[in-house]
C-alpha cells in the first residue's frame, strides 16, 4: 500500500470515528433528557403517609412511626432529604437507628428502624383521691442503659416487662446501670426498684425488701451484700421481716414486722 492509499484509509477511519462519537453523544444526550423529563412526571411524588413502608418495628405501631416523619405532601421523591428524615427518627427515644431507601415501582419510601428494648416499666406513685390509697401510674419504659421511653410510643399491650421502676429521674441513670447489671448477672430475682426519696432506694427482691440509704457512695457494696445473702446456706424468714437496712453495708439491720 503506497502513501496515497494510506492517507485515504486514515481519512476513512477518522470519518468513521467522528460519526461514532457523534451518535454516542446524541444517544447519551437523548437518554439524559428522557430520564430528566421522566423524573419530573407527577408519578414520582409521595402524596401521603400510605406510601411510607415501615419495617423493623416490633413494639411501635407503624402509624406511630409514620407520624414522626414530617413531610410536606406531595413530596418529590428525588428531593427527599433522607438525612433529615433519619435524624428526625433517631432523635426520638425509642429509635436507636434508622435507614431510608427510595422505591421506584411503585413509588414508596422504605424505612427500617431499630428499636430500644425496654427492660422495665417506669411507674409514678399517685394517690387515688377517692380511696386515698396509692396507685402506680404507668409513665413509660426504661431500657438497660437508662434511656426513658414515654408510654405513648409502646402501645403494644402484648409486651410488658415484669420489672418495675418507681420515681425514676434522669440523674439516677448511673446507679440504674449498676443495678441492672446486678439484676442481669446475679441469681437474685428483683421485682421493683423504688426511688422512694433522692437518697434512698427500696429494692424489692425474692429475699425481701432492702433499704439502700446513702447508695450514692456505697451502692456496689450494698449489692454485694445482697448477693452474699442469696448464697448463704441459712435463709432468712422473710415472712417476719419488714425490710433489711443496708445504709451501712458493713452492719446490716433487720427491721421486723410489728
Amino acid at each position: 500500500m503506497d502513501n496515497k492509499e494510506r492517507r485515504q484509509e486514515l481519512r476513512k477511519q477518522r470519518r468513521i470515528k467522528f460519526w461514532q462519537c457523534t451518535w454516542r453523544l446524541v444517544f447519551l444526550s437523548g437518554s439524559t433528557f428522557v430520564l430528566l423529563w421522566g423524573m419530573k412526571l407527577p408519578y414520582w411524588f409521595v402524596r401521603g403517609k400510605e406510601q411510607i413502608d415501615i419495617n423493623g418495628n416490633e413494639l411501635m405501631l407503624e402509624a406511630d412511626v409514620r407520624s414522626l416523619i414530617a413531610l410536606d405532601y406531595p413530596e418529590y421523591l428525588w428531593r427527599l432529604d433522607a438525612k433529615n428524615i433519619i435524624q428526625q427518627l433517631e432523635a426520638e427515644p425509642p429509635i436507636i437507628n434508622a435507614q431510608l431507601t427510595r422505591q421506584l415501582f411503585p413509588v414508596k419510601i422504605k424505612v427500617l428502624i431499630q428499636e430500644r428494648q425496654p427492660v422495665a416499666l417506669v411507674l409514678s406513685p399517685k394517690v387515688n383521691k377517692k380511696t386515698a390509697t396509692p396507685s402506680k401510674i404507668l409513665l413509660g419504659f426504661l431500657d438497660k442503659e437508662g434511656v426513658f421511653i414515654p408510654e405513648r410510643f409502646y402501645r403494644n399491650q402484648a409486651f410488658r416487662p415484669t420489672l418495675t421502676v418507681v420515681d425514676f429521674q434522669p440523674q439516677y441513670q448511673p446507679y440504674w446501670l449498676k443495678i441492672y447489671s446486678f439484676i442481669e448477672n446475679s441469681e437474685v430475682k428483683v421485682f421493683e426498684v423504688n426511688w422512694a426519696e433522692p437518697t434512698v432506694i427500696l429494692l424489692k427482691t425474692e429475699l425481701g425488701v432492702f433499704y439502700l440509704g446513702n447508695y450514692n457512695t456505697q451502692l456496689d457494696k450494698q449489692l454485694q451484700v445482697i448477693k452474699t445473702m442469696k448464697q448463704a446456706r441459712e435463709k432468712l424468714d422473710t415472712s417476719t421481716i419488714d425490710y433489711i437496712d443496708l445504709s451501712n453495708p458493713e452492719l446490716p439491720l433487720v427491721k421486723l414486722k410489728s
